[in-house]
């Protein structure tokens, strides 16, 4: 052992330096225990204080990190199935289409756009509707077994009571912020018609709502008409303009819904305009003035075909019975003039396999061979084809024949 004074070397187990006589301490042996009891002696070394700017640092860090928590549950929560239905029937409520519209799944088309959209939402039904709901909520939203429809109810009261109604959600292939999956809603089928069929006279031209039919909506032709499929419409109204290569037009309003797909649109006395009327009119009274003189001049059938249409066996079979009415008979005098004045009323007019069918009632005058010029009217039917612009007659029914 050492000297703590002088440091000379001691013995062990002496009690005083035998250099500088100074008490030495004894070395105490360093068991286990005498170990311990050091270490237990040590002094802790202070911890250093964590300095200000580093405490905001940490608290920055913390409010960021639940900030984003808290963010990406919000943003999960508002695209959620049952949020998007909630924002969705709200829109309809307070009648904010915009919304509505962003919510839909409406696959655009020249029949689905954004402002047919609104034009039927803001209808006085859908707002009378709108109106009557004093609150909603929705209640539940169940998924398919494949996750991609989701169907939320919701239940609403108005002053007749409380009810239920369900709208479908499907899950789109987009992404909402980059992460979440995004849900938009199915509009009802009892807004929408599917396929809806019209049927217009062959050759016509179509402008339904608007919107001229081109090539790609006519489906087939057959027996004299046109088949036109839309593949979606709102249900609601449409005018409809028609208009024959002949140059007549019919407008009509039509209800596009369930009970009116197909919709045949047909040429009646009551759709033609004045223009129309006075044309077929004056084709009329020119058809009917024709098959007179001819007949009363004995000319042969084929001396007068050319003035009519390709097929008219019937009407040939017409003429040669017209030829011996107007030679006169045990019933009739001869006739030497015959010329029809007025067609005082189309009766009914029809379009049916292609053939134009014209009713009509017709005032003439007529002078027998031996006889005093007279008036008379009649009853007649006359059948025509559409060649080109043009009405060309292919029979004709119930001719004068008493005289």
């Amino acid at each position: 052992m050492y000297c703590g004074e002088c440091g000379a070397k001691n013995e062990k187990g002496a009690k005083f330096c035998e250099n500088c006589g100074a008490a030495l301490e004894q070395e105490e042996e360093r068991t286990e225990e005498t170990v311990k009891k050091q270490e237990k002696k040590q002094p802790t070394k202070p911890r250093k204080p964590m300095s200000k700017s580093k405490k905001i640092l940490v608290s920055g860090i913390t409010a960021v990190v639940i900030l984003l928590v808290v963010g990406f549950l919000l943003l999960k929560n508002s695209v959620s199935p049952n949020a998007v239905a909630n924002t969705y029937f709200k829109a309809f409520v307070d009648q904010d289409l915009d919304t509505m519209y962003q919510c839909s799944d409406l696959d655009e088309s020249e029949f689905t756009t954004k402002d047919r959209f609104v034009e039927y939402y803001s209808n006085d039904d859908q707002k009378d509707l709108a109106k009557s709901i004093k609150n909603f909520n929705v209640t539940e939203v169940d998924y398919s077994d494949d996750s991609l429809t989701a169907y939320a109810d919701i239940s609403y009261t108005t002053s007749s009571g409380t009810k239920q109604t369900t709208l479908e959600l499907h899950k789109t292939s987009d992404k909402k912020f980059l992460v979440f999956d995004e849900w938009v809603v199915v509009l009802p089928e009892d807004d929408f018609t599917e396929d809806f069929t019209l049927y217009v006279p062959e050759g016509s031209e179509v402008d339904f709502g608007g919107v001229v039919l081109d090539r790609s909506y006519l489906d087939e032709t057959s027996d004299g008409y046109d088949t036109y499929i839309i593949p979606a419409l709102f249900n609601m109204e449409y005018e409809v303009v028609v208009s024959l290569p002949i140059g007549f037009e019919v407008t009509e309003t039509i209800e596009a819904d369930y009970y009116n797909n197909p919709t045949w649109i047909d040429f009646d006395e009551d759709s033609l305009s004045e223009e129309a009327t006075a044309t077929i009119e004056e084709q009329l009274k020119t058809d009917m003035n024709l098959l007179f003189s001819s007949a009363i001049g004995k000319q042969e059938w084929s001396s007068i075909a050319d003035n009519f249409g390709s097929d008219t066996s019937d009407l040939e079979d017409a003429y040669d019975s017209l030829v011996e009415d107007v030679a006169g008979g045990y019933f009739s005098s001869a006739l030497e003039r015959f010329e029809v004045t007025d067609i005082r009323s189309i009766d009914s007019i029809y379009f049916e396999d292609g053939i134009l069918e014209i009713d009509f009632t017709v005032d003439y005058k007529y002078k027998p061979v031996d006889g005093e010029e007279e008036t008379d009217y009649d009853y007649v039917w006359f059948y025509y084809e559409m060649d080109g612009d043009q009405l060309k007659l292919v029979d004709a029914y119930s001719l004068p024949s008493y005289f």
